[in-house]
């Protein structure tokens, strides 16, 4: 749960696009992927962090938005594009990390799975001491995720489709 549940719904909006697109847009060889930035260093970013004084976060570990035009770019090049990523969810920094971008500044921000990272908030020190690498396994992020719920069988609309004319047809025809 991040912000609220507009936001929520939002992401999860985005997600499920891709994956849909891609279902219908591979086979024609358009790749469609979700990008999952971090903190951007936007304007409205910039002006929210300096109207609170600092009192909900920082941008020192942000991303220009030039990072995510990098990640793009990256993928358009990869060669697994269509194979393997159309349809995912991509996470910029593991983008720079696997193609080797960095951020304009020659960094590469800290990603949301990074030890460094979640530890966002915590005093500078701890931040300091604190592996660069090391990040959380998707697992268990997934683990304090509850997952969508499914229904077990599809819920059909009898009055539309190709159900509903297959019935008027029957009944002409009788």
């Amino acid at each position: 749960y991040v912000f609220d549940v507009a936001y929520g719904i939002g992401k999860d909006a985005v997600d499920r696009m891709a994956a849909d697109m891609a279902v219908e847009l591979t086979p024609k060889g358009v790749a469609v992927c979700s990008l999952w930035p971090g903190l951007v260093k936007t304007e409205k970013m910039t002006s929210l962090i300096k109207s609170t004084n600092g009192r909900i976060g920082s941008l020192d570990d942000g991303e220009s938005p030039i990072f995510v035009g990098r990640a793009v770019a990256a993928l358009a090049c990869a060669d697994d594009l269509l194979t393997k990523r159309s349809g995912t969810v991509q996470p910029v920094e593991d983008l720079a990390t696997q193609f080797q971008f960095t951020d304009e500044d020659g960094k590469v921000p800290p990603s949301f799975r990074s030890v460094k990272g979640l530890a966002a908030s915590a005093p500078q020190f701890i931040k300091d001491i604190l592996p660069r690498g090391l990040k959380l396994p998707w697992w268990m992020l997934k683990a304090f995720v509850k997952p969508m719920p499914r229904f077990s069988q599809p819920v059909v609309n009898p009055n539309a489709g190709p159900t509903a004319s297959k019935s008027s047809d029957s009944e002409a025809t009788a």
